[in-house]
């Protein structure tokens, strides 16, 4: 049950930093063609514009591709290309991955302290007890 737990988090950190890589990216006027949450082969997919949703198999990883992203590839000089963007356009893009990621543990720590776990503390009086050297005399018993 461990593991599930583990790709469950997994799963929502990868999405949430590859979501914000998505949104900057829109923003900025970069086209997507590839919102991918996992690697590998794709098990669902759908198309909605320009950009194919994915869900893959191993779900221990994301990615966003996007258009004129990878620096071996001619760019073709389109406005919507990712090296077409100003520098500070592509930082941001770049940046709003982690970004998100330090976002969302401010968001999810505040309910984590709140919700806690439950754990039976000592009792008491064998505290109190334990830190008494042994000729202390016991006026009363704890119940």
């Amino acid at each position: 049950m461990t593991l599930v737990y583990f790709l469950i988090v997994i799963g929502i950190l990868v999405f949430v930093h590859e979501l914000g890589h998505f949104i900057m990216a829109k923003r900025a006027g970069v086209r997507i063609e590839k919102f991918s949450l996992g690697m590998g082969p794709k098990l669902f997919s759908y198309k909605k514009g320009d950009t194919e949703y994915l869900i893959s198999a191993l779900p221990l990883g994301g990615y966003v591709k996007m258009a004129g992203e990878n620096p071996d590839e001619e760019p073709t000089g389109a406005p919507d290309e990712f090296q077409s963007k100003t520098v500070w356009q592509r930082m941001k893009i770049a940046a709003t991955g982690p970004l998100t990621n330090i976002l969302l543990a401010f968001l999810v720590m505040p309910l984590v302290f709140m919700v806690g776990t439950y754990s039976e503390g000592p009792r008491r009086w064998d505290m109190w007890r334990s830190a008494l050297p042994p000729s202390v005399p016991v006026l009363w018993q704890a119940t």
